[in-house]
């Protein structure tokens, strides 16, 4: 299967062939809730709730820095995900 997508900004056209670049299984509602759970037990019992604001600014400043050095990969990951 091909996929035709427009370049923004542009009169060209290109296709992409749709094949399938992930597996991702199922959750469940038990799955779902375990996973909240461990994301709120991590933010009030884990080392987060014990940083200070400065120190969490640290670390979130070093995200941006990492989302930024992999724009590119991540970019190509949202539009696979978009055009399925």
């Amino acid at each position: 299967m091909s996929i035709r997508l427009k370049v923004i900004g542009s009169s060209r056209w290109i296709h992409i062939a749709a094949v399938a670049w992930a597996r991702i299984p199922r959750a469940s509602a038990g799955d779902v809730n375990r996973a909240v759970g461990a994301a709120n037990d991590a933010m009030w019992n884990g080392p987060w709730a014990s940083m200070t604001p400065t120190a969490r600014g640290k670390v979130m400043r070093k995200l941006g820095d990492l989302v930024a050095e992999n724009a590119q990969s991540l970019a190509e990951i949202e539009v696979r995900i978009t055009a399925s």
